[in-house]
């Protein structure tokens, strides 16, 4: 195992991949569906035919600037692990600060009684909230159904521990009527000046 680390490692480095070693073991963990640790517990383990047939393609959509996180199907934001896929935004590092400012707003023993995310896409803001206790409860919309419907798997996959109130689908014209709610946050794409008249 360890000698197709190394050498899946080089190859995405020669192909420009930044961390190509690191990329690799992410890759053949979800290959093998283990903890990235387990590789090296098992560094003398054969790999199968059906296991290098499976992680090839990888390396070489990964080699293709595909994002890591979509081969992967999930994404890391702060102490969450969440399913994403293709008809979600891969969480941005700066939407984390945003939810530190919200923590200072909060103050230590504040708690929101509730909160709404707008445009919520791969759910890390809403699920951030709840997970973290800083809402009681938290509503989370978006204009797309695919990605509501990618964070409601997201929700299932945590077992339903995130108490997230509901998952609503909004658009343009619509307005949504959940209650009282503070605070309301959104880290959507940017809109261009003339399409976000009337929105």
């Amino acid at each position: 195992m360890m000698d197709v680390i190394l050498r899946s490692g080089e190859y995405l480095t020669k192909k420009g991949v930044e961390n190509g070693r690191l990329n690799a073991e992410h890759l053949l963990a979800h290959v093998l569906r283990v903890e990235r640790l387990q590789l090296y517990l098992d560094f003398d383990r054969p790999l199968g035919a059906d296991e290098l047939d499976r992680l090839r393609p990888l390396l070489r959509m990964r080699a293709a600037r595909q994002p890591l996180q979509y081969l992967l199907g999930t994404a890391q934001f702060r102490d969450l692990e969440l399913a994403i896929d293709r008809r979600v935004a891969i969480p941005r590092p700066e939407t984390e600060y945003l939810i530190d400012v919200l923590g200072q707003v909060a103050g230590r023993d504040r708690v929101f009684d509730a909160a709404l995310d707008v445009g919520t896409g791969s759910g890390a803001i809403a699920l951030t909230l709840a997970a973290e206790g800083l809402a009681r409860a938290v509503v989370a919309t978006d204009v797309s159904a695919a990605a509501l419907d990618v964070d409601r798997r997201c929700r299932r996959s945590r077992g339903g521990r995130v108490p997230v109130r509901g998952f609503a689908r909004t658009g343009r014209g619509r307005n949504l009527r959940s209650g009282s709610v503070e605070p309301a946050l959104s880290h959507g794409k940017r809109v261009a000046p003339d399409r976000a008249r009337g929105a």
